[in-house]
């Protein structure tokens, strides 16, 4: 699949990225959409602190 440099997670409707999503959703986690040389998506889970 070719992205656009415009593209946004948001767009995607494809059911693995639906899954991917609300993983990140229920689980409190972050994912972000890097654009340099190519596309890369980054799932960030918090370290709680002690």
């Amino acid at each position: 699949m070719r992205l656009s440099e415009s593209f946004e997670i948001k767009e995607l409707n494809s059911p693995g990225f639906q899954l991917a999503t609300f993983l990140v959703d229920q689980l409190d986690e972050e994912l972000k959409l890097k654009k340099v040389n190519g596309i890369e998506f980054i799932i960030r889970e918090p370290i709680p602190k002690p």
